[in-house]
Formats: structure tokens, sequence, C-alpha cells
């Protein structure tokens, strides 16, 4: 069967940073043996960093990091900012 990816929406959010990085370096070893896509969501943009620096450990990279409030304001922003909505 196919692999499902994992969805984690700021499930690390209350973890002391020791239990964040043995969490995120174990998070890569899963995405590596299983070929596994996992999509951590967050609203802390330091979290990005930690987590590189953490993935780095397991040989692993974050293959994208992804702002949406960025690109809403792309997208966006300029119906916002004359007072308009779609």
């Amino acid at each position: 069967g196919k692999t499902l990816p994992l969805f984690l929406d700021e499930a690390l959010d209350q973890s002391d940073p020791a239990r964040f990085e043995a969490i995120v370096r174990s998070l890569g070893r899963i995405a590596n043996e299983q070929d596994r896509q996992i999509f951590y969501l967050t609203s802390d943009p330091l979290d990005i960093d930690r987590i590189r620096l953490a993935l780095a450990e397991e040989n692993c990279e974050i293959a994208a990091a992804i702002d949406l409030g960025l690109m809403i304001w792309a997208c966006c922003g300029t119906y916002w900012r004359m007072g308009l909505s779609e």
C-alpha cells in the first residue's frame, strides 16, 4: 500500500528544547526509513531553524518551508489594502 503523509500541527509547542530535538530527529529517521512526507505546521518562525538543526544531525533536510502568511499577503494583500474582499 501507499505510505500516507504525517501532519503535525504545533505538536511540539510545549516541548522543552531537548525533547523537541529528540522528537524531530526521530521524525527525520521515520521520513527516511519509511519514505514518508512529514508536514509540521507552526506559527513560530524559530521552529524552522530548530527543525533544520535537529534534522541535520540525522542527515535530513527540510524539503520546503512555506510561510502561508507571506503567500496570503502576496495573493490577497492588494484586496485587503483597498478594503475589498474576494
